[in-house]
């Protein structure tokens, strides 16, 4: 009986601890040190938010690579929309937004293999 009382008042504690404590001092410390980034990064102009630091962006210039995928509004980058598309690898639909994107962006290398295929190592196999 005794070992039961013993573990429910560490259970107990450590509830305390990592489900109150913890998180309240981990929130507050960053909303104190960084809050502009603990708030979401928020862009402004007007004194209106028009969107987020964090969500992806359409690069079009072909000194850049490009920007993370985004499933967001029609044509993907919309602030306004911005969440998940819940597509898996093999869909239809993710497939041809990789194909589109794939492209738009500027390829300076002659030879693009999947990552992880042997066929990929072959450039530096060569140059070794």
């Amino acid at each position: 009986m005794r070992q039961l009382v013993i573990a429910l008042k560490i259970t107990l504690l450590f509830t305390l601890l990592a489900g109150i404590v913890y998180p309240l001092l981990v929130t507050g410390l960053a909303q104190s040190l960084f809050s502009r980034q603990a708030n979401g990064s928020m862009v402004t102009a007007g004194g209106r938010i028009i969107g987020s630091e964090l969500i992806g962006q359409r690069f079009t210039r072909p000194e850049y690579f490009h920007g993370r995928p985004s499933a967001a509004g029609n044509d993907g980058y919309d602030g306004l929309s911005s969440g998940g598309s819940d597509y898996g690898p093999n869909q239809p639909e993710a497939r041809r937004s990789r194909e589109r994107r794939s492209q738009e962006v500027p390829v300076r290398e002659p030879h693009v293999y999947r990552p992880g295929t042997s066929r990929s190592l072959d450039g530096f196999r060569q140059r070794a």
